[in-house]
């Protein structure tokens, strides 16, 4: 199994991204006659060659360049003006093939989880040109995979993320069908189109398990996998070859005969995904990663801190949560424990800890704690005791209050003490003009009271 990744000025690049592809599945290795290869551009043959392969193959069909016999790219993709951009900033855009380059997984994760594939109705819901049981089946294939974030749902109507219909004629007898790649159709989504071929190789009939293997390659195709056996064709060594994905053999023309994205097969029957598929299918597209658990609150001193276990998979941290009463992200951390009495407000706090990596975020753990806010000081008022200036006040009601903090809060924001008593001499913060302070009950974790204002002209 072999990614659609080639490798450009030290970075990697998914070949299929190449934004309007397609791929098409033949059973023969002599190709049908195209239009001759002197009608296409040479500089269009030069970006071809330089991506890695023979320019003296490339075929012409329609409105596609089609190389190695059944990979081919809309002339559109070498005409567009748009200079679209990577993460990094360089040049996505047609007719700028050299600096094309793509980091990640091509199908971004938040379009992984649910790909919906809808059959159209130029494909006969009866008969031996029906598909739909196939498409159903190569979908359950896919969804059967452990360990990956992919899953398609069939649809039947309305708009889908693949639409599989009929070629409507576009295909030569013994072409059976042809594959979008990702980058097509919305930005992140998968190749949003399949076409099959009903007429192909003089109206065979095709058994139910042939139809189920085209249709698991021709979804991998719009998951951005490339042919398992792209050596056996011709390819320039001179240029940027693929790039294999990790774990997946190397050696020979053909490194995984079984594989049901060899190239070429389009007459062979289901027989199920080798291990190498499944690697490839599971690098491209890892799962989310595995929740941590466990998580529990616990104060110690005047911090309350969530602690929990970490998560089993490659993580890069944790994201922390506030849910109720509130609902705001308040912070992220490598470690297995969080400090969240700065973020607690009055009622019932609830807390989420996710794992997170490049791929996404894990589900949550969740916690909950109780925090009543102390009450406020009452019966503020300022007095002047000879030269003392004092604010005085009514101790707070709540058995939770451990002293107060006093504001100044015109015409200098500043805070200006702290007490256990229930006056506060001022003396020294005043200002000429108007003066107005604040106190507060300081309550568990130094988390404080509403305030209260006092005025006094100076």
């Amino acid at each position: 199994m072999k990614t659609t990744l080639f490798k450009r000025n030290g970075l990697y690049t998914l070949i299929l991204l190449l934004l309007a592809g397609f791929v098409s599945c033949d059973n023969e290795e002599e190709l049908f006659p195209f239009k001759d290869q002197a009608t296409i551009p040479p500089g269009v043959l030069a970006k071809i060659e330089d991506m890695g392969f023979d320019a003296s193959s490339v075929l012409e069909i329609g409105d596609m360049y089609v190389v190695e016999g059944d990979i081919g790219f809309a002339k559109s993709w070498f005409e567009t003006s748009a200079d679209q951009k990577d993460a990094d900033g360089d040049s996505l855009s047609g007719g700028r093939i050299e600096q094309a380059r793509f980091n990640g997984p091509l199908i971004a994760p938040q379009f992984q989880s649910d790909i919906t594939v809808l059959v159209d109705g130029s494909i006969p819901s009866s008969g031996t040109d029906n598909w739909r049981t196939e498409v159903q089946a190569a979908i359950n294939h896919y969804n059967n995979i452990a360990d990956t974030r992919i899953h398609f749902r069939l649809v039947t109507s309305g708009t889908a993320d693949i639409t599989i219909s009929s070629d409507g004629g576009l295909l030569p007898s013994n072409f059976l069908a042809l594959a979008s790649v990702p980058g097509q159709g919305a930005v992140g989504q998968p190749g949003p189109t399949v076409i099959i071929n009903l007429d192909f190789n003089g109206n065979m009939t095709l058994s139910s398990a042939q139809k189920t293997h085209n249709m698991v390659h021709e979804l991998g195709h719009c998951l951005a996998l490339r042919h398992t056996n792209w050596r056996s064709v011709d390819f320039n060594p001179t240029g940027d070859p693929a790039v294999d994905i990790p774990g997946t053999p190397t050696a020979g023309g053909n490194p995984d005969p079984g594989s049901v994205m060899n190239g070429g097969t389009a007459l062979n029957s289901w027989a199920g995904f080798t291990n190498f598929d499944l690697i490839a299918v599971r690098t491209l597209y890892p799962p989310l990663p595995q929740p941590p658990t466990n998580a529990s609150l616990h104060e110690f001193g005047s911090a309350l801190v969530i602690l929990w276990t970490a998560s089993p998979s490659d993580i890069d941290g944790y994201t922390i949560w506030q849910q109720s009463p509130v609902s705001r992200e308040v912070g992220t951390t490598t470690s297995t424990s969080f400090a969240v009495h700065p973020y607690l407000k009055n009622g019932t706090n609830i807390f989420t800890v996710r794992a997170f990596n490049d791929v996404g975020s894990s589900s949550g753990t969740t916690v909950g704690y109780g925090y009543q806010q102390p009450a406020p000081p009452t019966n503020v008022s300022f007095h002047q005791f000879g030269p003392a200036h004092v604010i005085l006040w009514t101790a707070s009601t709540s058995s939770n209050v451990t002293g107060y903090t006093v504001k100044q809060n015109y015409p200098i924001g500043r805070t200006v003490g702290t007490t256990t008593s229930t006056s506060f001499a001022v003396n020294n913060y005043l200002e000429p003009g108007m003066n107005v302070f604040q106190v507060y009950s300081i309550g568990p974790f130094g988390l404080l009271s509403s305030g209260v204002s006092v005025g006094t002209y100076y």
